[in-house]
């Protein structure tokens, strides 16, 4: 398993970044931080990495910047909440990083296997059995310190791991069938 970076003009190859394990899957989409900072994750992949990628004068270089082992985001997708912030699911809970400083925020606890989304100032939360909570960052002296919960349903009653789409008002979800 490794990333790579290709030219949109001809496809050639610009960069490569190989993994250290190549674990099992590497689901989520690697996340766009910044102009130059990559996040890629993956079950099996013993952690998420911050990707720094430059180009001087026509020569590509990646390196690794950051490292959180024990952060292993695995299902269908994760979010940018804010410049700094990253959330997603991994196989036990919702986990909170700071890319900046390369720390974790929080983790939450029965949020697993789920998948995430967002309204204007909530996070929608989809865990791997279908229920769905709406959840508003809870702040102290203006940083996210955690999250409180709005409300939780049971949408679907089954195995849910398809990433949910969060569109004008509506939100479209899909599970074994449903």
């Amino acid at each position: 398993n490794e990333s790579l970076g290709i030219a949109k003009s001809d496809g050639s190859r610009l960069w490569r970044f190989p993994m250290p394990s190549p674990g099992l899957t590497n689901v989520p989409t690697p996340l766009v931080v910044n102009e130059s900072r990559l996040l890629i994750s993956g079950q099996g992949c013993k952690g998420t990495r911050c990707l720094e990628i430059n180009n001087q004068n026509g020569k590509w270089s990646v390196s690794q910047k950051g490292f959180l082992p024990q952060i292993e985001y695995f299902y269908g997708n994760w979010l940018r909440w804010s410049d700094d912030i990253v959330i997603g699911c991994t196989e036990a809970y919702l986990a909170a990083i700071d890319v900046a400083q390369g720390t974790v925020l929080g983790r939450y606890r029965g949020y697993g296997k789920g998948n995430v989304s967002r309204t204007r100032d909530q996070l929608i939360v989809v865990n791997g059995e279908g229920k769905l909570s709406l959840l508003t960052p809870n702040t102290v002296q203006s940083e996210t310190s955690g999250f409180d919960v709005v409300g939780e349903f049971n949408l679907i009653q089954a195995r849910c791991w398809t990433p949910l789409s969060y569109v004008d008002g509506r939100l479209f979800l899909r599970g074994d069938g449903r």
